[in-house]
């Protein structure tokens, strides 16, 4: 049996994802492999976290990209920092607390309503604009709350990213 050539059309994709690449993207996909130790591959992997640091307003040296969804990122955070028990609030629409709890306790966390946040809170979760409302969230409020009880928190920027303020080091977000 033969393969075919694989030829699809070309669609404007212009949701929160996927969405359509940059012709220099596809361009690049193109171009041989190359493996994650060779020292080509960690020149781009330092280009990349560079353009993040300053895309994010951020000095923080382990800002680096995940591969995957959003929520691939996510599941990377809240594995790093939730031990056993932690108390977890998630801040959102129900789509995004329902999907965000869910990872949290898979990661062991307990996940608690927003409003019982407080000083005994480990983590906030949070997007800078809800999925399902298309609504900005006021992110510098929430860290400022979250400063104040000591909280960490944790903003998932995919839909906000550019397009709303986001001062990771100036408003104090952790990741």
């Amino acid at each position: 049996m033969a393969v075919a050539e694989l030829a699809l059309p070309v669609r404007l994709l212009a949701g929160g994802g996927p969405s359509s690449p940059d012709p220099r993207v596809l361009r690049a996909m193109g171009l041989p492999v190359i493996g994650q130790f060779d020292p080509a591959f960690t020149a781009i992997m330092d280009d990349v976290m560079d353009l993040a640091r300053r895309t994010f307003l951020t000095r923080n040296q382990r800002c680096f990209p995940v591969s995957g969804l959003a929520s691939a990122g996510i599941e990377a955070v809240l594995n790093s920092v939730i031990e056993e028990g932690d108390r977890v609030a998630i801040s959102g629409g129900a789509w995004f607390v329902e999907r965000t709890a869910e990872i949290a306790r898979c990661c062991g966390a307990r996940v608690i309503p927003f409003d019982q946040l407080g000083p005994e809170t480990k983590l906030l979760v949070a997007p800078s604009v809800d999925p399902a409302s298309a609504t900005v969230v006021d992110v510098q409020a929430l860290a400022r709350r979250c400063r104040a009880d000591s909280v960490r928190l944790l903003v998932d920027a995919t839909l906000g990213l550019a397009a709303c303020p986001l001062r990771v080091d100036d408003w104090g977000i952790d990741a």
